[in-house]
């Protein structure tokens, strides 16, 4: 499973954003060909903070040439490959953000039927939720889960909203029959779940990553005068 840190942060990105609220509204409504194209926006907009982060704050003019369509940093992809080139990220999240990348291509390019379950998409999907130890399945645990706990409380409130009691919910549940076309239903749904999950963990490991090299770099306008920095101070 994901460390004590990862945890921690994950937590500390979920009470600092109601970005988990924001995708439930905007994901679990949309077709998994829409949840994955809106999906890439939030992650791509979370990259694009990171990059900002780690350019010089001097000038937002020189920001706008780099980070605009036409310019050197204007591409997601082009943002990824420079985290990764000056050790940003790991290879992990690299390999995250570029199965996401694909994965979006994919869906731009497919029609109505795209099925994250299709053998087509399903390798890049497991990649892209495979972005730190223990976080695939974690997400392939905690997403369905999530999911059985809504629709539960959502038929517990409705029983009750008519009248029953808590013997006769109880009774109701014992009596309740899954037919094939509830669980196939249900499967479906869970992908809406765990790629909602993925964007979620992705986004906050990225926003964990932009809050640590902020704190690093402080007032310091170059890397190799926040390093010095750092070698002083430990040497006091």
């Amino acid at each position: 499973m994901a460390n004590n840190e990862e945890h921690n942060y994950f937590t500390e990105f979920l009470s600092n954003t109601n970005l988990f609220q924001v995708l439930m509204d905007d994901l679990l409504s949309e077709s998994q060909r829409g949840a994955v194209l809106i999906g890439m926006e939030y992650v791509s907009e979370h990259l694009k903070e990171l990059v900002v982060e780690i350019m010089p704050h001097e000038s937002n003019k020189k920001q706008k040439e780099l980070l605009n369509f036409s310019g050197l940093l204007g591409t997601f992809g082009a943002k990824i490959e420079l985290c990764y080139a000056f050790r940003i990220i790991d290879h992990t999240i690299y390999e995250s953000l570029k199965a996401i990348q694909r994965l979006r291509n994919q869906a731009a390019h497919s029609n109505k039927n795209f099925d994250l379950a299709d053998d087509r998409y399903k390798q890049e999907f497991d990649k892209f939720l495979n972005m730190g130890q223990g976080f695939r399945p974690m997400i392939k645990d905690i997403a369905p889960r999530t999911l059985g706990r809504i629709k539960v409380e959502n038929v517990v409130y409705a029983l009750r909203e008519q009248g029953l009691s808590d013997d006769e919910i109880k009774k109701y549940f014992d009596n309740y029959e899954v037919t094939q076309e509830m669980e196939e239903l249900f499967q479906t749904q869970r992908l809406h779940w765990e790629l909602l999950f993925g964007v979620v963990m992705i986004c906050a490991n990225l926003f964990h990553i932009k809050n640590s090299l902020k704190e690093q770099l402080k007032e310091s306008t170059t890397w190799s005068s926040a390093i010095r920095k750092v070698s002083i101070d430990q040497s006091i």
